[in-house]
């Protein structure tokens, strides 16, 4: 396994860090020491010391949680409808967020596709992109859609193809993140609209589970993102109108983060299975809706929805 060693911030180029941490794949327990760090002068987290991008992949394997297959495939009613109510949240943000009910989207980072294929019943030109080839294979044999492996960076798609870009939960992964917003900004036409998803730095999950924390997920979350962080990276790239809303889905990623700690507790691995059992089963997140609405209430749930329109001019320095 080969890794790079950054020497200034990617964000504003400051050689000074503070909070330096060791840390490991506590996910999926694979190979590799990671170094993560603040920067002192605009306070971007980021891993330090990090899998070169030729060896990112081999932390993607075919058994990522995230790469989940059609929802029709599901064997049990209530997880389908779950899933149904939680491509609803997304569909509805799209529409609202876009003002628009129909149109081009990309969606980078889209896995299987279930969200991208959700939004073509809707009448939506679809595009999607991701790194892992097996979940393209799927979302094109499964779904018949039109979607690339590989970097955003790396398309040949036309400025000014989309009506709207969508990541969610992928900004954290990404080599260079100023970049790909740069490189969003441009593919978007003159009313267009980028919406992401990300983890939140002020949830309660981050200071309940500390380094079990999903938002971490070392080595693939590259960076983690303060509010102020990624309203300055969205007005650099050339974005305005940014609004940053609490999320949706706090069960999925609150349950990532239980799952990561029983990961590395030392608990018999019978009694871990059925502590996941009993969490992944349909219809028990009821039982935790009073707490979610508590941290929903507060802007502290575990994941933030973003949104922001493209300004027709670019810094220079990021072009």
């Amino acid at each position: 396994m080969e890794f790079e060693t950054l020497f200034c911030c990617p964000l504003c180029s400051c050689q000074t860090i503070k909070n330096t941490q060791v840390t490991y794949d506590l996910a999926l327990n694979l190979p590799g020491s990671f170094t993560r760090v603040q920067c002192c002068k605009c306070g971007l987290i980021y891993l330090q010391r990090r899998p070169e991008r030729s060896q990112m992949h081999q932390y993607y394997p075919s058994n990522y949680e995230p790469y989940v297959g059609a929802i029709q495939d599901e064997r049990w009613i209530l997880r389908r409808i779950a899933r149904r109510f939680s491509l609803h949240l997304k569909i509805n943000f799209v529409y609202r967020l876009a003002e628009k009910r129909k149109g081009t989207i990309l969606d980078i980072g889209c896995s299987t596709g279930v969200f991208i294929d959700g939004m073509r019943a809707r009448g939506w030109d679809v595009f999607g992109i991701d790194i892992n080839k097996e979940a393209i294979s799927h979302a094109r044999d499964r779904f018949g859609l039109n979607v690339f492996q590989g970097d955003l960076l790396d398309t040949k798609f036309n400025p000014g193809q989309f009506d709207v870009v969508t990541a969610w939960d992928v900004l954290e992964h990404t080599y260079n993140p100023i970049k790909v917003l740069v490189r969003i900004h441009d593919l978007l036409n003159d009313d267009g609209v980028l919406i992401l998803r990300i983890p939140n730095w002020e949830s309660i999950d981050r200071i309940i589970f500390q380094k079990y924390w999903i938002g971490y997920d070392t080595p693939r979350h590259l960076f983690v993102f303060t509010r102020t962080v990624l309203h300055s990276m969205l007005e650099k790239a050339g974005f305005y109108d940014i609004r940053i809303r609490r999320g949706f889905g706090g069960y999925f990623s609150f349950l990532a983060s239980i799952k990561i700690w029983l990961n590395n507790a030392r608990i018999a691995k019978n009694i871990k299975g059925i502590i996941i059992s009993i969490l992944d089963f349909p219809g028990i997140r009821v039982l935790f809706l009073p707490w979610f609405a508590i941290t929903d209430g507060f802007s502290i749930a575990g994941d933030l929805i973003v949104s922001a329109k493209k300004n027709k001019l670019v810094p220079l320095e990021y072009q």
